[in-house]
């Protein structure tokens, strides 16, 4: 059976609007340049636009992207991410590709695209990927499948399944909730107020006036400086206390 997944992105509610948290808004200049989207520059993290149009040494231009470093020590460039298909079988499983997590497949390395992918690597990688992937995969029967909520055991867990993601920053989630003593598939119209927001993992929110969970529209302007980092720090509590 599919999953009814949602897709994930970030919002808050602002004059009875629901508004989108632009990308990037990552405050961390250690977490800001592993976004390919983004860039640490200035203090702030900012739009990744170019490699070419920064300045720095290698380690200031790594600090500005993942992408980036300096050859010359005076302005950045590209930095070649190898793809999984150049590594050999005794480096593969131990890689992650421009294109996400390398596994060795059959006679080849390769992108790693869906929990069964892991099953198909051999040895001792089979189950250490997939025990790594705890968000997304499981080990059942001896092999690596997709999570499901019916594997969550208790209410407290019983909140939403990751997708898998090659890079581990999962775009979409499966929601569950607690239903005659076992965990189910649930929609944003089974929320609440209290689960909406935490279990859409901040894509969806409380909407007081209908009384309804509601999926971010996008902005119709961008998010007020002052109040928008205060809203990104109340998220990140909510988010370390229910964890």
């Amino acid at each position: 059976m599919r999953l009814r997944r949602i897709t994930l992105s970030y919002c808050y509610w602002d004059n009875n609007k629901c508004i989108d948290i632009q990308d990037c808004s990552i405050e961390s200049p250690i977490d800001c340049p592993y976004d390919t989207n983004c860039a640490y520059l200035e203090g702030k993290c900012t739009k990744f636009t170019s490699c070419d149009n920064y300045v720095g040494d290698k380690s200031s231009c790594e600090a500005i992207s993942i992408l980036c470093t300096s050859l010359d020590g005076k302005k950045c460039q590209n930095k070649v991410i190898p793809s999984c298909s150049d590594y050999n079988e005794e480096d593969c499983n131990y890689q992650e590709g421009k294109e996400g997590e390398c596994g060795f497949i059959g006679d080849k390395c390769q992108v790693i695209k869906q929990c069964s992918d892991i099953d198909q690597i051999k040895g001792e990688f089979e189950f250490m990927k997939c025990i790594l992937n705890i968000h997304s995969c499981k080990v059942s029967s001896s092999k690596c499948v997709q999570k499901k909520c019916s594997d969550l055991t208790d209410s407290s867990s019983c909140q939403y399944i990751h997708a898998f993601d090659p890079f581990d920053h999962p775009q979409s989630v499966q929601l569950c909730k607690w239903e005659d003593s076992r965990c189910v598939e649930a929609m944003p119209n089974d929320l609440n107020e209290a689960t909406c927001f935490i279990d859409t993992q901040y894509s969806y929110l409380w909407n007081p006036n209908s009384k309804t969970c509601q999926k971010c529209n996008g902005p119709p302007s961008p998010p007020n400086p002052d109040n928008f980092g205060v809203i990104i720090r109340v998220a990140i509590m909510i988010f370390v206390i229910s964890q």
